[in-house]
């Protein structure tokens, strides 16, 4: 039996492995990127980092809604075992104008409202001006992220991933050299310090969105149709991506909407304390591109069981990922208790803060296992076409965070710690909600085809 289960085990993780390793390479490489832009700016000003910390988190709100409306491009045809470029053609083409004009929105309000948003969380005096020019510029990538993400739930929908990781490495690589160059003012210009690094990742993003396009028009992915998208368009289509999609983008908004509150106590402690986060966090998202390209993978991998109404393939996939996760997260455990020092002190100078910092190493290493079963688990469930469970879920999971956070900093004052403690509580119940319905779920959908067979054998 346990030979029978190593067998299927290995064979799901194969299958997954095809579509999401491209994803999880681009995700690796990005992060390095991103990690590279933190240690360029850490060492010209540790106060960048606090102001990297201050934005990322209300803009992360905005880009991710925006990229989680395409799930439900991807789940559509995934779960299509018909007519593929059809519903391709369908779902990318006939929305393309609804998506850009939802990134053009939130370019522009971003551009309006900048200062009133960081007023709005208590960002100091000290960094207001530079948040607020740093956001600015990175709205200039944002007008073409809808097309963006229309395009690449389409490829992820198809399995296509090469090529998004291959323009994805592209990507970094440019972001890397703009960033070398307007961070510190090479090839005579101006040092622009945390402004050029802004400006350098919005070039990046909008030459890639450029190399896209036309690497799906040469290599023929599908019938992409750029010109003209406005005659194309189908409030229909969009209607239906819209009701698989707005939940999970909802579900995004709510989850960095708690993040922000989480910002918003930390401010009240001091900068140092949201620079150490956010490079904490920026760390564990290395970690997090792993399993996340894997549960991206897994939404194609078991949908497209579910178009051929093979629940029990799918529901397997999802089992196989969860249990491979585990053993990643005692790897990614027992390199975190080793080396925790090692890895701060490459991005902070002060060895005493090195030091204090290390116990947040520990607890967000802790966290990274529910975390990631969240992720696989709402993967799997999103595959079968339910994206409201996981909105219902973090609805609960926003209640924990804002509600343990504010007795634990506010009543409490158990400072920074108190954040970490937060998230693997929020984390934990959650995964436990969610694992419950995933097996729930599924096995109704196995039962529900048994009795599909057995009415059609008479």
């Amino acid at each position: 039996m346990i030979r029978r289960y190593i067998k299927a085990l290995l064979r799901d993780m194969k299958g997954i492995s095809v579509i999401a390793l491209p994803l999880v390479f681009q995700g690796l490489v990005y992060q390095l990127q991103t990690l590279t832009d933190r240690k360029f700016l850490g060492n010209l000003d540790i106060k960048y980092l606090s102001v990297v910390g201050n934005t990322i988190f209300p803009f992360n709100i905005t880009t991710a809604v925006i990229s989680a409306f395409g799930i439900g491009i991807t789940i559509k045809i995934a779960q299509s075992s018909k007519d593929r470029e059809k519903g391709v053609e369908d779902y990318c083409n006939r929305i393309l104008i609804y998506n850009t004009m939802i990134g053009v929105v939130i370019a522009a309000a971003w551009a309006v409202f900048a200062g009133v948003i960081f007023r709005g969380m208590g960002v100091s005096a000290e960094l207001l001006p530079y948040c607020t020019k740093y956001v600015r510029v990175l709205c200039l990538f944002v007008l073409l992220l809808g097309l963006d993400s229309a395009v690449q739930a389409t490829l992820q929908g198809l399995g296509q991933t090469r090529l998004i990781f291959g323009v994805g490495v592209i990507k970094v690589v440019l972001n890397v050299v703009f960033d070398i160059v307007f961070i510190f003012g090479k090839l005579g210009l101006p040092q622009l310090g945390v402004i050029g690094a802004a400006l350098g990742t919005s070039l990046a993003n909008i030459i890639a969105n450029i190399l896209t396009i036309i690497a799906i028009k040469k290599l023929n992915y599908f019938d992409l149709k750029i010109v003209g998208c406005i005659k194309r368009r189908s409030p229909e289509r969009f209607k239906e991506v819209v009701q698989t999609g707005l939940p999970a983008s909802i579900e995004t908004f709510i989850w960095h909407i708690s993040n922000l509150v989480l910002v918003r106590f930390m401010n009240s402690l001091d900068d140092l304390s949201v620079g150490i986060y956010t490079l904490i966090y920026n760390l564990e998202i290395t970690v997090y591109r792993v399993y996340y390209g894997y549960a991206t993978g897994l939404v194609t991998a078991a949908g497209r069981s579910i178009g051929q109404r093979r629940y029990d393939r799918a529901y397997s996939k999802g089992v196989s990922l969860m249990t491979a996760d585990v053993f990643f997260w005692a790897a990614v455990c027992g390199v975190s208790v080793a080396l925790a020092p090692q890895i701060l002190s490459a991005f902070i100078h002060d060895r005493q803060v090195v030091m204090d910092s290390r116990i947040y190493v520990y607890f967000t290493a802790v966290c990274i296992l529910p975390k990631s079963l969240n992720s696989i688990v709402g993967s799997g469930i999103r595959a079968a076409g339910d994206t409201k469970w996981m909105l219902f879920t973090q609805v609960i999971g926003s209640v924990i965070v804002i509600s343990s956070a504010y007795i634990l900093i506010e009543k409490l004052q158990m400072g920074l710690l108190s954040i970490y403690i937060t998230l693997i509580l929020d984390e934990s119940v959650r995964c436990i909600l969610n694992l419950i319905h995933y097996r729930q779920k599924y096995r109704r959908l196995m039962a529900e085809e048994r009795s599909v067979e057995l009415c059609s054998d008479f």
